[in-house]
């Protein structure tokens, strides 16, 4: 069976748009609960409110059609974007770059990939969570864009 087959959008007028991840809640699994309310903090910084909850639903949704490992794909679509947190202005600066038509600077996008590693580490790391995943999970972070 083909993903298109089974595929429906988003349906954003039963989607709750508080933020706090109501939508994805409901799907994950206990330790893929506590990351997200670890890095709720960090998300959305760059004012793309629900980006990161929307990418963990997308993730979570194609999980059986890729094959990949839910331990690094939750988890790195939950941290992902969480370093435009420690970037002062992170919104304004992405809001400039649409509105100029270019693509963000490259060393912009390094440097929030850099701080998210940052925080992928910190998170995982007191939650317990295995060591080798860790490292999948911040390899990927640390080059996404």
């Amino acid at each position: 069976m083909d993903v298109l087959d089974t595929y429906a959008p988003i349906d954003y007028s039963r989607w709750d748009f508080s933020g706090l991840g109501a939508n994805i809640y409901p799907l994950l699994k206990p330790v893929e609960r506590r990351i997200w309310r670890e890095a709720m903090p960090f998300q959305d910084m760059r004012e793309d409110e629900g980006q990161g909850e929307v990418v963990t639903l997308f993730t979570l949704r194609l999980l059986d059609y890729i094959g990949a490992d839910r331990m690094v794909s939750v988890p790195t679509a939950m941290l992902h974007d969480t370093g435009f947190s420690k970037i002062p202005n992170a919104g304004e600066a992405h809001r400039a770059a649409a509105k100029a038509g270019t693509v963000e600077d490259v060393d912009y996008r390094k440097v929030h990939q850099n701080f998210g590693v940052e925080i992928a580490r910190d998170i995982l790391g007191r939650l317990k969570y295995e060591q080798t995943k860790i490292e999948q999970i911040c390899a990927i972070i640390g080059d996404h864009d």
